[in-house]
């Protein structure tokens, strides 16, 4: 309903109208639609776990940081603000980075090394690998590049780390042959030289440190006789004396150092025993070397930093860093060593500018998780599985808090479903297998894995059972009949090898009625608890471009009902239990459709939430549909669920980089909730736009069609005017009073 008029001299312009109140403010009169849903919030969990840090040696302000699942973010402003960048590199879990300029940087992933000559933009793979690239470093003089890896020892490219130029050079110790090939760390120091380090593993005597001398030709260890029988973790050169002097961080030794190029004179351990604050532990995660600090990180947490020339001080603790988990896994200086940043395990980057005295947070657009699916536990737990490298969470207090659970595994985790066994809980873990919890979500283990693809994106668990249980996979579907002692294959003849699962459910109300959706062709339909299937395409009413099928939800309270939802968008629902279907009106987007949820107080209110296009409602069981995405910042969602108590309580979204999301819906906010619009308990600025149809001090357009419009003319006099705007936001001006009475709009 359009304002009808403002009085007192107000005039219009193109639907605007400048208000001023007291000198201080303007109103702008924006006309626009409306929604149910009190304004989204996030509540985490955020996390990002960061494996290395780099800046570009031509301009300070760029800098890279390493994620491990995410890619490699850049930041353009000296770390101040974030974006991540990761087209091109087909595995983004990062574990080395090395900026040789603002443009020219290398990643080293899980799966070898890429490389970007755009500046982060655009990646390509230079030395593909089956193991994992550990350490980078690069030679200034010559070009030379070394790459540690964990499992082949350490590549080196004389061909300035372009593809096709990388050679393995075996880290080999000179008196008994055996080779060093789990490397965690490589430093340059000179024309030719570099050290390695790695795995006390891989060496029967002395340490796990060596150096070439002649450009990766030949390693020589340089421990032998020391008795430090430790993994390296760390290795850091001297800036004021990078030809002689070092240090190692060990795995069980604390922090060594040596002042004859590691060859020659005498390794000393540097722990701080005797001094004021010695090394809490002895397990380290990474060193830095400054021109005034030795610096180490431990894997209990904390950073610490011990002056050179100390012998009494020891290594006072940093302050400012998150606690554990967030322990910090690697860090930079610059030259002067006065500017330090840390990578943290799961808070992204902190950054010092007191030689590592004090940190503070720089992560902003770097925090936020890909919430793959959400699901509520035993006794209303909220547990959230997310994606690469940030595993599950669970929450006990609608998501104010959460806590990490143990999970074996970095992979992303698809898919949750819970049991009719209170605290056993499912989860499908990408490139892993099935895990499984029974101490609602705190623990996680993994099932059998024999024989069974472990590309698992959905999990389906038979209503009423904890131990049948069906996968959706990279290849078809398997099916556990023991909780996951073992599974079978049950795709017989009938789903062709290869097929991969998007989708999967089980009827409630026929729990041998499977339906699992493919992502090239349809569905396919079991009626006998999947021992045999029944291809359903477009002859059982799919169009010929939904071939897609994301995600399926059975119709809780109305037997055979069921909707799915495709890549294109499209939803559609079947009444037989997936016989045959018939589409519902389009939402109003073409991106894909990835979570379906059905109200169980109005089987005819529908949720779908889709991967761009935001969260829809229809409440006429599709024929209509409305954007109930409102402030939600981020559209690209994975998951959407309903507290057990139903939509006005909350809805949950998971978001593609932000999170988890919740917003109360209620259907039913009318004329009673004409002070609070929003029926959130709270009368605010935002009550007050949806109210008046107003936009000012900056308050987002909101919408609201629970409430008639007709609440904009307060005190009943048919017309919509200044006074009835000084009414609802409380401000006297113009001679009006506030205070006068409000009528009710709906009598």
């Amino acid at each position: 309903m359009k304002l009808h008029r403002m009085i007192s001299g107000l005039k219009f312009a193109d639907q605007c109208v400048r208000l001023v109140v007291s000198g201080c403010f303007f109103i702008l009169i924006i006309l626009f639609g409306s929604s149910v849903v009190a304004a989204w919030v996030g509540v985490g969990p955020q996390w990002k776990v960061i494996d290395a840090i780099s800046v570009a040696p031509d301009n300070a302000q760029v800098r890279y940081a390493g994620a491990f699942g995410s890619g490699v973010y850049k930041s353009s402003d000296g770390g101040v603000t974030w974006k991540a960048g990761n087209v091109g590199m087909t595995n983004t879990y990062v574990r080395s980075v090395l900026a040789v300029s603002s443009l020219n940087v290398f990643a080293g992933t899980n799966d070898g090394i890429f490389r970007s000559l755009d500046g982060g933009a655009t990646w390509s793979s230079v030395l593909p690998t089956l193991v994992s690239i550990r350490a980078l470093g690069r030679d200034n003089i010559t070009g030379r590049m070394y790459a540690g890896t964990f499992g082949d020892g350490v590549y080196i490219s004389t061909g300035g780390g372009a593809s096709g130029t990388w050679s393995l050079s075996p880290v080999r110790d000179d008196t008994s042959g055996v080779e060093l090939k789990h490397v965690r760390s490589v430093a340059v120091f000179g024309r030719d030289s570099a050290y390695a380090g790695g795995s006390i593993g891989d060496i029967p005597s002395g340490g796990a440190l060596f150096v070439t001398l002649n450009g990766g030709t030949s390693w020589n260890q340089v421990q032998r006789g020391t008795g430090i029988r430790s993994t390296v973790m760390g290795i850091a050169i001297s800036p004021n004396n990078p030809e002689a002097s070092l240090i190692i961080g060990t795995a069980g030794r604390g922090v060594y150092k040596n002042n004859a190029n590691g060859v020659f004179g005498v390794w000393e351990a540097i722990n701080g025993v005797g001094t004021t604050h010695p090394l809490p532990d002895s397990n380290t995660t990474c060193v830095l070397f400054t021109q005034g600090y030795r610096m180490t990180a431990l894997d209990v947490g904390g950073f610490f930093r011990r002056a050179l020339g100390d012998v009494n001080q020891g290594w006072p603790v940093s302050t400012g860093l998150p606690a554990m988990p967030a322990l910090v896994n690697t860090g930079w200086s610059d030259g002067a060593g006065v500017e330090v940043l840390v990578g943290t395990a799961g808070e992204g980057v902190y950054r010092s500018t007191d030689s590592g005295a004090t940190f503070g947070a720089r992560n902003t657009g770097m925090l936020g998780t890909a919430v793959r699916d959400i699901v509520f536990g035993n006794t209303g737990r909220l547990i959230a599985a997310t994606g690469f490298g940030d595993g599950i969470w669970y929450s006990d207090n609608v998501g104010s808090s959460w806590i990490q659970a143990s999970v074996p595994t970095s992979n992303s985790i698809e898919d949750l479903d819970r049991t009719s066994t209170p605290g056993t809980l499912y989860a499908g873990a990408y490139a892993t297998g099935v895990l499984k919890s029974i101490d609602n979500g705190q623990t996680w283990v993994l099932t059998d894995t024999t024989g069974m693809n472990t590309f698992v994106r959905r999990i389906a668990v038979v209503p009423g059972s904890a131990t049948v249980v069906y996968a959706g996979t990279g290849n078809g579907v398997f099916k556990t009949t023991n909780g996951g002692t073992s599974w079978s294959n049950m795709n017989g003849a009938s789903i062709p090898f290869s097929t991969s699962m998007r989708s999967l459910e089980v009827s409630p109300s026929a729990t041998s009625t499977v339906l699992a959706g493919t992502d090239v062709d349809y569905l396919y339909r079991s009626t006998n608890g999947g021992t045999n299937w029944t291809h359903v395409a477009t002859a059982a009413g799919f169009h010929a471009n939904d071939a897609f099928i994301r995600t399926i939800d059975f119709d809780p309270t109305t037997s055979g009902r069921v909707y799915a939802g495709c890549d294109s968008g499209h939803v559609y629902a079947s009444s037989d239990n997936g016989a045959t279907w018939s589409p519902l009106t389009s939402l109003l987007t073409t991106h894909s459709v990835r979570a379906i949820r059905i109200d169980p107080a109005s089987s005819t209110r529908l949720f779908a939430a889709t991967f761009g296009g935001g969260v829809f409602v229809s409440g006429d069981g599709g024929s209509s549909w409305s954007n109930i995405s409102g402030n939600l910042p981020d559209s690209e969602l994975y998951s959407l669920e309903l507290d057990p108590a139903g939509p006005a309580a909350n809805i949950y979204l998971g978001t593609g980089q932000t999170g988890l999301f919740k917003g109360s819906y209620n259907p039913n906010c009318t004329c009673p909730c004409h002070h609070d619009p929003q029926c959130d308990g709270v009368t605010d600025v935002l009550d007050v736009v949806k109210t008046i149809g107003v936009a000012f001090r900056g308050s987002p357009a909101v919408t609201d069609p629970g409430c008639p419009r007709q609440q904009t003319d307060l005190d009943c006099n048919g017309v919509t005017d200044v006074l009835d705007v000084v009414r609802m936001i409380g401000v006297a001006f113009r001679g009006a009073d506030p205070a006068t009475t409000i009528c009710n709009p709906c009598a």
